[in-house]
This record gives C-alpha cells, structure tokens and sequence, in this order.
C-alpha cells in the first residue's frame, strides 16, 4: 500500500509540474520551472524526481505575467536641491484584473496605455509602480498602504507627457491612496513623479487623499 500510495503522489507531481501550474498558499504564489532528472518507475508512469523552484524575486501576488526593462526617474533631495537619476527596473504590466500586488520582496510594476481597475488595489510589502508617458492609471476604489506596506510611485518624464494616476476612495472612511478605516497609519508613500490624483471626497469626506483612514493617523508620505 505504501508503494502504491508513492507512485500516485508521484504521478500527480509529474502532472502539475508538467501542466506549469502555479499556485497560491497564503497570499504567496509559487511556480515550478525546469524539470529535471525524470525517472520511469515499475509500471512505467513517469516520476519527477527533482525539480527548481521559481526565484522568489521573480513572483508577485495576483501577478504572473512576463517581466519587461523599464526606464524610470527617481528623485532624490541631496540637502540644496532634488536630483533625478534615470534608471531601469524589471516590471510586470499591471492589468485590469489585479487586486492585489506585492509580495515577500520589492516588487516592480509597470503602467502602459490606459488602465482601470474597478477595486481596491491592495499593496503587499514593497510595491513601485512605474508611470510610462501617456499612460494613465484609474483605481475606482483607491489604493491600500497599510502601516507595514510601502509604496512608490515613479514616472518617466515630468509636464503633459508625463503618466497620470486617478485614484478614487471606496468609501466614507478609507484613504484614496493610504490606510483604510480602523487599520492605523499608513504605511510609507512616496511620489517620485507623474500626475497624480486622490479623491477621498466621492463617497464622502472622512479618508484622507493620501494618508490615513478615518480613525487612522497620518503616516510618512514624501512628494519629490
């Protein structure tokens, strides 16, 4: 029975891994790339006998789209004047579909064309979002710091071409970009460039624009 109930635990890796299915297991998502060493056991099924996980750095939550090199400014304050450095990241494009981003390790996103996500955008960790020229990025339901979570904001270029950012908050007591009701400060918030927009006032006046909920205070946000 042991050997049998082996073989079928086999057999069902091998199927997994060859299908390339990704799954999630509290609020991380894991892949299974480069198959190695398979083995053919007594009754002839095909057994995997080791395999390699997936970088860590390469996964995001609710994002499993293929990387691009980015270009983006960053600005910086050097003590008499603000200083911008241009500089390249690898990004996954954020889509319509997502709901939450980030994960374990700083994670890069990029916006290109017009993009709306009709939810609350939940950030994890460290999250940057890069602004292409032209883009502009809509979150009807505005964008989630908490306390523990950090999120940058970069765009390419400054004046008209520069990408634009619309968030709007989901309700009477959450910030547009910023904690939510009841869930403490925001976690830090720092805007490196683009147009960037935070209604809290569509659904009523209680959240901050950028900042705190309601009940929430204000955390770190710096506008470079």
């Amino acid at each position: 029975m042991k050997g049998t109930a082996r073989k079928s635990k086999h057999l069902l890796l091998a199927l997994v891994l060859a299908a390339g299915f990704l799954f999630a297991t509290s609020g991380t998502v894991y892949a299974t790339e480069g198959i190695d060493n398979v083995e053919k056991s007594d009754d002839g099924t095909e057994a995997v006998s080791t395999a390699r996980a997936a970088s860590a750095a390469d996964l995001t939550i609710g994002s499993l789209s293929a990387t691009e090199s980015v270009e983006y400014v960053e600005k910086s304050w050097d003590g008499t004047r603000v200083v911008s450095t241009t500089k390249t990241a690898e990004c996954t494009p954020i889509t319509s579909d997502m709901e939450n981003i980030g994960g374990e390790v700083p994670s890069w996103y990029v916006v290109k064309g017009d993009v709306t996500i009709d939810r609350r955008l939940v950030v994890w960790g460290v999250v940057n979002i890069i602004l292409t020229d032209g883009s502009k990025l809509t979150v009807k339901d505005g964008i989630s710091v908490l306390w523990d979570r950090t999120l940058n904001i970069y765009a390419q270029s400054d004046g008209e071409s520069a990408g634009e950012l619309i968030c709007i908050a989901d309700t009477n007591y959450n910030a547009a970009i910023g904690s939510n009701d009841n869930s403490g400060p925001n976690g830090p918030i720092t805007i490196h460039g683009g147009k960037v927009t935070a209604d809290a006032k569509t659904h009523g006046t209680d959240g901050a624009g950028i900042g705190g909920g309601n009940t929430g205070a204000g955390g770190t946000i710096t506008i470079d």
